[in-house]
């Protein structure tokens, strides 16, 4: 079997006993929900790894695995129901009083983020990457992962508890790990599995303070915005 369906298999058979957890506190689960989730997810991860065409062959970033998949999220959205977008966090009406409290949380990250350089020193920096963690990964990811995909983890298990003015449930806890997985669980070149506790925990992390973002103010776009600006401070 190919290599990088491999990889995404094994990020969904991680999170099968949470989802299991999550069907035994609640009592409930929506089989088709939980049945798009996978099927999207591994959508979704396979657009990553389509080969870039020859123009592009020589940049450093994949560029045009991240563009394909947010054409592919775009394009599923474009045939849902425009009543629910809503739902999907595809909105610029936010919750009431959450803008200032999400902002301030990202300004905070960012700050933290800078923090680094207190330490290590200006590092400098390549015009493309910084074009690039500026714009792909927060279009891409809160796309795909606080947008589509929590969206069908929601309408399987309720949002049954209030964090920092957020209601969230178990489809925050199922979405954040399989963010942290993604980043941090992989195969070498010798199909031997790779796990970087670090990686995952500390994208965890951050994915979590996204997903926090999109609860409490109803839409994807604070996430987007505090993705970019987050990893465009990590790259000096």
């Amino acid at each position: 079997m190919d290599y990088n369906i491999l990889r995404i298999l094994l990020h969904l058979l991680c999170i099968l006993p949470m989802i299991g957890i999550a069907y035994w506190q609640t009592k409930r689960i929506d089989v088709k929900s939980i049945g798009l989730f996978m099927v999207l997810y591994l959508g979704m991860s396979l657009c990553l790894y389509m080969p870039s065409p020859s123009f592009m062959s020589g940049l450093d970033w994949n560029w045009w695995g991240k563009l394909i998949s947010i054409l592919l999220g775009l394009g599923f959205m474009y045939f849902q129901n425009k009543e629910t977008y809503p739902e999907f966090g595809f909105t610029t009406q936010f919750n009431p009083n959450s803008i200032k409290v999400v902002t301030i949380t990202f300004v905070v990250l960012a700050f933290l983020a800078a923090s680094s350089y207190f330490f290590d020193g200006f590092s400098g920096y390549k015009v493309e990457t910084l074009l690039y963690q500026a714009n792909m990964p927060g279009l891409e990811e809160e796309l795909w992962f606080r947008g589509i995909l929590l969206y069908y983890l929601n309408r399987s298990f309720s949002k049954n508890c209030t964090v920092f003015g957020a209601k969230m449930g178990w489809g925050v806890v199922i979405i954040t790990l399989l963010f942290g997985l993604a980043h941090g669980l992989s195969f070498d070149e010798n199909y031997a599995i790779q796990f970087d506790f670090g990686t995952t925990l500390y994208t965890g992390i951050v994915g979590f303070v996204y997903a926090w973002s999109k609860e409490r103010s109803g839409s994807i776009l604070p996430g987007i915005l505090g993705h970019n600006l987050f990893n465009f401070v990590q790259q000096f």
